[in-house]
């Protein structure tokens, strides 16, 4: 009865209660914030394309426009206005309002609408972007050499040219340098007008006459689109073609644009917009990037006088690709300008945002994507190809396998600006589709360094690898004094003479060899004999030396030191571990370090069933010999270790080698600590 009563009371208080969290977000209407230098026509391809992602405007959405009217300095402040009123995506539109958006908030979800986001900054790459912000890129400083081939193919007498920009928009130095180079590689002079007011503009082309210019190329932002008009009416008045980075200047009447249309672009941003609101991380968006540009304006072209070469215009025929804009239906007399593609082309280096790199001693094999996954490039290189090939791309992803030379080519693609990620060779091979071959290799690569599972090597540098390599020349000679303390046994035991076990006992030996007198030994046995002694002291002569700059790098190198505190590390091991693990960020638990040691063991578990056998043997073979070997000294030596109760009850219940393994397995986790916190070993206190 009183169970019931309970029950009642509880039904009581739910319906009485009101509504629920629950039916609040299913009754939320999302709020898109809109910030722009100043109102151009996007905002009305915006509220028609968000339309079509199904979010319309005071019914399934509440979308609010912020403006600052082409001041500068009120972008912030509305950005903020925006990210307090609790808008749950800003679309920013140019690189003023997405670099005030980004100062306003580092949560709420940004899609832009940039010139060139990675030179700017506002993205780590086209297809990690990463943070709060994602959208679309037009690429216009990588477009700036291509801009002016164009524009001088279509005005051969160019010699000299106007090129106006703001210098406010922080690619615009940049796209301007591009410019100023491409145009002297062709011989043309090049005058640089900077305009950050409306009155600039008209001071600028007032100026002109004096400079006598063959035309003017407008970096196109948000504050040249907003003067659009006014700067296409001045250059007509003045009789000079102009060339721009956006479509719509050549609607209002410019000659050529190389670039995209915002209206275009601004439709690809929405869908952006409609996956974040559905759930869709920004830094999980890769960037996408404009694949259509040139549009010339033949009406804009007959009114200046210019005849139009023949290779910018041709008769469309079947199988063609096409490349551009339809220009509006009020140009009657303007055409898409296009040009033949063949199957063979070279790919547009501005479609490439991931590339799979595929090593080798002579012959490389690359494999890029686009941003929507799309393969846009196969291609072979010879070694001396490979920096000058990367030199010429945008900033890209660039997938590696951590093999022989990846760390100096990982350097030294770094160095040009791409992203670089090292992956191990066996992960990768989960994504090699059929046979292996080069190709298919490079592919393979291209896939996996995509994945956000995927576990990546840090980078190492030349310091690293040369301290490394102190390691892996002290092994090699290791082996060969063994091969030769073997051989010198073996030979002296055929004539009756051994000694005892140890490397210390085998001086006795070589006492033994040189000594003239003793006549065990034939002569020409002796003669065989010294020379094996001698290169026998040659081999400990450079062991020794070896071993005495890692002991200067180990006094030297602090986090060498604190590992040297933990028992069982000595600096051998301690050099060892602080050189191959650069990063011990790069695990998540000491236990993952273990595990990448191979010091755990090999698991068949199915069914719930969970199977263990000996350890798996992965990872660094030396690093793990390493940390066996000093557990086993330190089991056999160290007194503390011997009290240990953790040990004394290990050496109860398993074999001496297992214990010697875990207790390996405990130092390596120990030395992963140390690391990552920076300091020294402090024993627990073992309670009485």
């Amino acid at each position: 009865m009183r169970s019931l009563i309970i029950i009642l009371v509880c039904l009581g208080a739910v319906v009485g209660a009101p509504p629920s969290t629950y039916a609040q977000e299913r009754s939320h209407v999302p709020r898109v914030g809109y910030l722009a230098l100043g109102r151009l026509a996007t905002p009305t391809v915006f509220a028609q394309k968000m339309r079509e992602q199904g979010y319309v405007d005071g019914q399934t959405a509440a979308f609010e426009y912020r403006f600052a009217d082409g001041r500068h300095e009120r972008l912030l402040p509305l950005a903020r206005e925006l990210s307090e009123g609790g808008a749950d995506v800003i679309f920013a539109f140019g690189d003023e309002a997405i670099a005030a958006a980004q100062i306003a908030t580092k949560t709420i979800p940004i899609v832009m609408f940039a010139c060139d986001a990675v030179t700017t900054g506002f993205v780590a790459s086209l297809a990690r972007p990463g943070g709060n912000t994602t959208g679309v890129t037009c690429i216009t400083t990588e477009l700036s050499g291509k801009r002016v081939a164009v524009f001088h193919e279509m005005l051969p007498r160019l010699k000299r040219l106007a090129v106006l920009y703001n210098p406010e928009n922080k690619s615009k130095p940049m796209d301007f340098a591009q410019t100023r180079d491409a145009a002297i590689s062709l011989g043309i002079g090049v005058d640089g007008f900077e305009a950050r007011e409306p009155e600039d503009v008209d001071r600028i082309f007032a100026s002109l006459a004096a400079r006598k210019p063959d035309g003017v190329s407008v970096l196109d932002e948000a504050f040249t689109m907003l003067n659009a008009r006014r700067i296409v009416e001045l250059a007509r008045r003045h009789g000079l073609p102009s060339m721009h980075s956006f479509r719509e200047p050549v609607d209002a009447g410019g000659l050529l644009s190389y670039g995209p249309s915002q209206s275009e672009m601004t439709a690809i941003a929405t869908t952006f917009i409609a996956k974040i609101l559905k759930g869709a991380k920004p830094a999980d968006l890769p960037v996408q990037q404009p694949t259509r540009f040139e549009l010339v304006n033949l009406k804009t072209a007959k009114a200046l006088g210019l005849e139009i070469p023949p290779s910018l215009i041709a008769p469309r025929r079947r199988g063609d690709r096409m490349m551009g804009w339809m220009a509006p239906l009020r140009h009657r007399r303007a055409k898409l300008v296009f040009r033949r593609i063949t199957r063979n082309r070279e790919p547009s280096m501005n479609e490439i945002t991931t590339i799979g790199l595929d090593l080798a001693k002579h012959v490389f094999q690359v494999h890029g994507i686009d941003a929507q996954g799309r393969t846009v490039l196969r291609k072979r290189l010879r070694r001396g190809q490979v920096l000058a090939f990367f030199s010429r791309i945008p900033r890209c992803v660039v997938g590696l396998e951590a093999c022989a030379t990846a760390h100096y080519w990982a350097r030294e693609l770094g160095a040009l600006g791409h992203e670089v990620r090292l992956m191990p060779a066996q992960y990768v091979k989960a994504y090699i589709k059929r046979n292996k071959h080069d190709a298919a290799d490079a592919e393979a690569i291209c896939e996996a360094v995509q994945r956000p599972t995927m576990r990546f090597v840090p980078v190492k540098t030349a310091e690293q690898q040369a301290t490394a390599l102190l390691h892996r020349g002290r092994e090699q000679l290791v082996r060969q004094r063994t091969m030769l303390v073997n051989a010198l046994r073996a030979h002296l035991a055929e004539f009756g003479i051994v000694a005892a076990q140890g490397l210390r006992n085998v001086g006795e030996l070589i006492a033994i060899v040189r000594d003239d007198g003793d006549r065990r030994l034939p002569d020409v046995a002796r003669q065989v004999l010294q020379v094996l002694a001698a290169q026998l002291e040659q081999i400990e002569a450079a062991i020794a030396a070896l071993e005495k700059q890692l002991m200067a790098w180990h006094k030297a190198n602090a986090v060498s030191q604190r590992l040297a505190s933990i028992p069982g590390i000595g600096p051998i091991i301690a050099t060892a571990i602080a050189t191959t693990v650069a990063d011990p960020g790069v695990f998540r638990s000491g236990r993952e370090f273990a595990a990448w040691l191979g010091l755990v063991p090999r698991q068949n578990s199915t069914g719930g069933k969970t199977r263990l056998g000996g350890i798996t043997k992965r990872g660094n073979r030396y690093l793990r010999r390493l940390l066996i070997n000093g557990a086993s000294a330190n089991l056999l030596r160290s007194k503390a270790t011997k009290a240990d109760p953790w040990v004394i009850g290990l050496r109860r219940r398993r074999p001496p080698l297992v214990v010697a393994v875990a207790l390996a397995n405990k130092t390596a986790r120990i030395a992963w600590a140390v690391m990552l916190r920076e300091r020294e070993y402090q024993p627990r206190a073992v309670a009485a």
